[in-house]
């Protein structure tokens, strides 16, 4: 499997995991010109906006939530405050907003295990 499609697989595994869980889905794969992409926005079941960086991982020696660096946070959070200037009306001045990190570790094929994933808020 190519490295976008790892991306794509994790992402869709998230993305279930996370309306499994009582999140609404309002945008995937947002694009931001020269800042960076959004993986995933949601609002979780309490109203707050959340912005979900998903790190995907073949079996293997480090875990996907090694791969989340201090400098993809900085880009992250310039993504985020690009996207709330332009859909302020998403966000209540009571919920707020957060960034989460979802790390999916796929399953090693010749092993029938179900793909890991950990949800970690506030990141």
């Amino acid at each position: 499997m190519s490295n976008s499609e790892v991306g794509r697989l994790g992402e869709d595994l998230a993305c279930r995991y996370l309306e499994r869980n009582r999140y609404s889905v309002i945008a995937r794969n947002y694009l931001i010109k020269r800042v960076g992409e959004l993986d995933i926005v949601v609002k979780d079941k309490s109203g707050i906006l959340v912005f979900v960086e998903v790190k995907t991982m073949s079996p293997g020696e480090l875990k996907p939530e090694d791969q989340y660096s201090f400098a993809k946070r900085t880009k992250m959070t310039r993504a985020c405050e690009v996207f709330l200037a332009k859909y302020s009306e998403l966000v209540s001045d009571r919920a707020g907003w957060r960034m989460d990190l979802v790390a999916v570790e796929l399953p090693d094929p010749e092993v029938s295990e179900k793909p890991r994933i950990r949800h970690y808020q506030n990141v």
